[in-house]
């Protein structure tokens, strides 16, 4: 369910949709100007650490889940500078929930006789990343 790690996040571009899972180990908790809270979160997977930023409208859904040691799915965009990685998460769901959340595959079911062959053969280029694609 993941596309990175805290190791290779130094990798990534600045702006790119990362998914990332770990346990939580601290989780400080500010208030904003406006008075709303929001909160710096720091998940540890098996390769190291990186700083989750919460924003106040989805801290307000996921608050509960930001309590140290709970383990948890964060996917959000990559703020990287010369000296630090941080991901602003968009999203933040228990690991347990994980498969109903989000899809592992995706299947498709084309009828060859009515598609065209060069349009199969586009669709299958596009595809072939993909490390399950079958014939």
């Amino acid at each position: 369910f993941t596309n990175t790690n805290s190791s290779t996040l130094k990798e990534q571009n600045d702006g790119d949709d990362v998914r990332i899972g770990g346990l939580i180990r601290n989780t400080k908790i500010i208030k904003t100007k406006k008075g709303d809270l929001m909160a710096f979160v720091t998940l540890e997977d098996l390769h190291g650490s990186v700083e989750i930023i919460v924003f106040s409208t989805l801290y307000a859904k996921v608050h509960d889940l930001l309590t140290e040691d709970s383990s948890v799915l964060v996917r959000g965009h990559l703020q990287k500078d010369e000296n630090s990685v941080k991901i602003l998460a968009d999203t933040v769901i228990p690991m347990d929930k994980a498969e109903e959340t989000w899809s592992t595959s995706i299947h498709f079911n084309l009828d060859i006789t009515r598609t065209e062959k060069a349009l199969l053969a586009k669709k299958q280029r596009r595809l072939l990343p993909c490390p399950t694609l079958r014939d």
